[in-house]
């Protein structure tokens, strides 16, 4: 059963009532319940009593800052990801910005805010929050079908001695009253029939076991169909919203009154944008692979070439990583499809500057190799403890040294890189410690090189890419 909208709650956070009553006209037309709070200390009395879908908070309130109440919210259990998104009209420095990060904001909105802009954000953390909410009742019905199956087995268990005991009586009734021959049978004809009711509950048990497995197995299949809808549904207001975010960008660029503050501020949102479509697409992906409708494009392309466009997108970005890239040699052609490969490595750049926080250098080494042409990234971070190498790139996994240094993430990354390498015909290896960095390592086919005044012939030449369907994992 899902909430309805009025069960849903938004906190304004913001000591200026005016600023309250802005916002609140701003999100009305959600039809949401909207709860105010006058300061920090309010906020945090409020999130005792209720859960909220998303939590707007000044930055400038009096006695705690918002900085400190949003950490304090992350350090609660219940409320740590309530996504927070900061408001303010002073604090608008990048240092700010980035500690507003720190303490656990998704967002961060310059006021004035743009209404249009505001309400979009809201709405897709409400629609998160309900879908969160429907995925946690699924699976407290699924836990509950559990223990239905648990009970089941525990009555079958009690059946079966039940069987056994009678048996046991049987045997016993038959060797005392062997003189007594129509006793004996009369007495065989009752455990018989015994034996036959506990054989129809057996059997009705068994029925009983099958029906809860194959609602299990449902509820699994329900909760992958909603992975799927949910990414799709993300997928269009992300696109309008990115599409927009752009435009203003570039208009904004091409101003020369625009300040340098409103510029990165912007860029900001752009990379945030960009950041969470690419977690969108990466849900469909997985969907399209658990059914068998993931498609590539095949076709010749040079890796070294792709290795560096990837390297050069993702060092703008770069704050307190350093990419040392080495290409041991050019023309490091293979084929497949160049776009879900490029996809792959950016996935595996961006793992190794987002697990290793305190920084350091990545390491991006293309070359060739026994045959094949091979890219390997290399981080100096937190790395993966040997117990959960086997299990890296299964679908949803979390390492453990992930979770203990709090590192945000889904668990599809990995999963979707190797099912994309093994359809190209390659392979994935990972080798790693903890604390000690890891490397991934993705080996694929080498493609056979013209000799160079044939190259420009042959690309001429070269037949249409073929779509390839990948079979169900």
């Amino acid at each position: 059963m899902t909430r309805s909208d009025t069960d849903i709650q938004i906190l304004l956070v913001d000591d200026r009532p005016e600023n309250l009553l802005a916002l609140e006209a701003i999100l009305s037309p959600l039809g949401h319940t909207l709860v105010r709070a006058g300061s920090g200390r309010e906020a945090l009395k409020a999130l005792l009593d209720h859960d909220f879908a998303v939590i707007l908070l000044d930055v400038q309130l009096p006695g705690m800052d918002g900085y400190e109440t949003a950490a304090l919210i992350r350090s609660r259990e219940r409320s740590q990801s309530t996504p927070i998104l900061f408001l303010t009209a002073v604090n608008t420095s990048q240092h700010h910005v980035f500690r507003g990060y720190e303490v656990g904001a998704v967002d961060y909105l310059l006021k004035p805010i743009e209404p249009a802009i505001l309400l979009s954000k809201v709405s897709v953390f409400v629609d998160l929050y309900r879908k969160a909410l429907q995925i946690r009742q699924q699976a407290a019905q699924l836990a509950r079908t559990i223990r239905e199956l648990e009970r089941e087995i525990e009555q079958r268990q009690l059946t079966e001695d039940a069987l056994q005991e009678a048996q046991s009586e049987l045997e016993r009734r038959v060797r005392v009253r062997t003189a007594d021959l129509s006793a004996a049978n009369e007495a065989l004809r009752r455990e018989i029939e015994v034996r036959e009711r506990a054989e129809q509950e057996l059997s009705a048990a068994l029925l009983r076991e099958q029906a809860a497995r194959e609602r299990a197995e449902k509820a699994v299949r329900t909760r992958d169909d909603f992975l799927a809808v949910a990414s799709h549904e993300l997928k269009t207001p992300l696109t309008a919203i990115y599409g927009n975010v752009e435009i203003l960008h570039r208009r904004l660029t091409a101003d020369e009154e625009t300040s340098g503050r409103n510029r990165r501020s912007l860029q900001v949102v752009l990379h945030q944008v960009l950041r969470l479509s690419r977690m969108v697409e990466m849900l469909l992906d997985s969907s399209r692979i658990q059914n068998g409708l993931l498609t590539i494009e095949i076709a010749p392309f040079d890796l070294a070439k792709m290795t560096r466009r990837v390297v050069l997108e993702v060092e703008p970005m770069l704050e307190r990583h350093q990419i040392n890239l080495v290409i041991a040699e050019e023309d490091l052609i293979t084929r497949g499809d160049e776009l879900r490969m490029e996809q792959v490595l950016y996935n595996l750049v961006n793992n190794a500057i987002k697990y290793s926080p305190n920084g350091g250098t990545v390491t991006v080494r293309a070359e060739r190799r026994d045959g094949a042409v091979t890219v390997a990234v290399a981080d100096q971070g937190i790395g993966i403890p040997e117990h959960d190498l086997p299990h890296i790139f299964e679908r949803f996994y979390r390492a453990e040294s992930a979770e203990v240094s709090q590192i945000a993430g889904m668990g599809i990354g990995l999963y979707v890189v190797q099912q994309v390498v093994v359809l190209h015909g390659g392979r994935i290896e990972v080798s790693s410690a903890s604390w000690e960095g890891s490397t991934f390592t993705i080996t694929l086919p080498a493609e056979a090189l013209a000799p160079p005044a044939l190259q420009e012939e042959a690309l001429g030449q070269a037949q249409p890419a073929t779509p390839v369907k990948v079979d169900r994992v």
